[in-house]
């Protein structure tokens, strides 16, 4: 061989590279410059990356604006307004509240904190103490009512028939405990007595409070 020949062989363009078979290596193009290989594909891979989070944070701020939507529009229910008063002052409490609440419901009960002040819904009367916990669980369970809890007096005051809320034309009280259900500008729209003074067991309380509250006027 010729020193021609010889130094032309030492100077020829390499040919393109072998690649590892290897599932872990990627076939690219390869660069006689740098002697390097470059992914092709790279910044295509890349691109789709950061779509894939673009679009799961989008989702994210979307279900987040849902739920927040969902408690504005009242998803979260609205607390229950409990007030306790007497023969004399529970229409004073009633007409503040009916102007402020579409659903008000005066409780009248035979009253108890000047018996035992610890316990102000213990009774003298025994269909009070067994009706008074099954209705407080029960509303405790629905939302945006203002409850009028009206002390009616002690045995004595109750039981003589000229107790004002015995004669009074509107609620004709005849036995406690008696729920009405009162609406601002239609007065009284549905009204339970008797029935929960003869109930006898929880489940009696439940089904006329039930009923009671769905009764609506024809």
């Amino acid at each position: 061989m010729s020193s021609r020949e010889y130094l032309r062989s030492r100077t020829a363009i390499p040919t393109e590279p072998t690649y590892n078979s290897s599932p872990s290596f990627k076939r690219g193009k390869y660069d006689y410059r740098t002697g390097t290989t470059s992914r092709g594909k790279s910044k295509d891979t890349g691109k789709k990356a950061m779509t894939l989070v673009a679009i799961l944070g989008l989702v994210c701020l979307v279900g987040v604006g849902l739920y927040a939507s969902s408690l504005l529009r009242g998803g979260k229910k609205e607390a229950n307004v409990l007030v306790d008063t007497d023969v004399d002052g529970f229409e004073i409490a009633l007409h503040h509240w009916e102007s402020r609440k579409d659903q008000v419901i005066i409780y009248f009960v035979a009253g108890s904190s000047w018996m035992n002040p610890e316990d102000p819904n213990h009774s003298w009367c025994p269909d009070c103490n067994r009706v008074t916990p099954v209705f407080y669980q029960m509303m405790s369970k629905l939302g945006g009512y203002a409850i009028i809890k009206v002390d009616v007096g002690g045995p004595g005051d109750w039981k003589n028939p000229k107790h004002p809320l015995r004669l009074h034309e509107v609620y004709k009280l005849r036995s406690v405990p008696t729920l009405i259900k009162w609406r601002e500008g239609q007065g009284v729209v549905s009204k339970i007595d008797r029935a929960l003074e003869s109930s006898r067991t929880k489940k009696d309380v439940q089904y006329y409070v039930k009923t009671f509250l769905e009764t609506e006027p024809a």
